[in-house]
């Protein structure tokens, strides 16, 4: 009996000496991600180059910043596009003629990730 006692004591110690506790308490990881945020300025969208190659608006050659506007032909707001140094960022809001509205969230953050609609994070290269 005291035999049988001291095999099973045994085998419950080289079982245990093998393995982490997995009672272990895992410390959370915190990471503070800082929203880009577009200067305010305004352009009519029709002054601004697009190339679709690479997903760029500039104007003048240079990379955009702010928000490029396009109208219906009665002078209201048709589309208002936020871009940060040439690509989209924030959100797209488009108005229906009925004056509802349409926002389709892009934001490309610091650490480079891209947030889309539904908070999918996807990898973003410049």
């Amino acid at each position: 009996m005291i035999r049988n006692l001291i095999f099973i004591l045994l085998i419950l110690l080289i079982a245990s000496c093998g393995e982490e506790s997995k009672t272990a308490i895992k410390t959370p990881v915190t990471e503070t991600i800082s929203l880009l945020q577009v200067p305010a300025n305004t352009i009519d969208k029709s002054r601004l180059n697009y190339d679709n190659k690479v997903s760029l608006w500039t104007l003048d050659g240079k990379k955009f910043s702010g928000y490029a506007l396009s109208y219906f032909p009665d002078s209201t707001l048709k589309q208002k596009i936020g871009i940060l140094n040439g690509k989209k960022q924030n959100e797209t809001t488009d108005w229906y003629p009925d004056g509802r509205t349409n926002i389709r969230p892009f934001t490309i953050w610091e650490n480079c990730m891209v947030k889309r609609k539904h908070g999918l994070l996807v990898p973003h290269t410049f």
